[in-house]
């Protein structure tokens, strides 16, 4: 019984280090592959995380202006935020893998408190949501 125990936990440690090298290069390609077929259709993270100017002002002659876009800080804190909790979400993954080889009695438990710890990370889009509510009414 001993020999076997030993022996399972000699093999769950290559498997559980190959399911995390295949998790991770899976993340890492699929990000590099977005971010290439965004690049190519003229996308940019500066301009996605911006806004349009105001609209000129009308007392003003009819000059045909392109909208300039400048910085959003709700949106910078929103992608920041969204990319904290995607960091959790993966490490979270990484843990149920984790756990369902070693931990799994304590599994329910600790997913439990992850939860609640994203629910809350939700507070992080705050300062964007209450922005495009204060818009409604302009």
């Amino acid at each position: 019984s001993r020999d076997l125990h030993l022996l399972m936990r000699e093999v769950k440690n290559p498997i559980l280090i190959f399911i995390y090298i295949v998790m991770t290069l899976a993340y890492i390609v699929t990000f590099r592959r977005v971010f290439s077929l965004l690049k190519t259709q003229g996308w940019s993270l500066a301009e996605a995380l911006s806004e349009p100017s105001p609209p000129p002002d009308t007392a003003a002659p009819a000059v045909i202006v392109p909208p300039v876009p400048f910085a959003s800080s709700s949106r910078l804190i929103a992608f920041v935020g969204m990319v904290i909790i995607a960091i959790i979400f993966v490490g979270t993954g990484y843990y149920v893998i984790y756990a369902l080889f070693y931990d799994s009695l304590k599994i329910s438990s600790n997913l439990k408190s992850v939860s609640h710890f994203l629910m809350f990370g939700g507070t992080l889009f705050a300062p964007y949501i209450f922005n495009k509510i204060s818009s409604i009414g302009k």
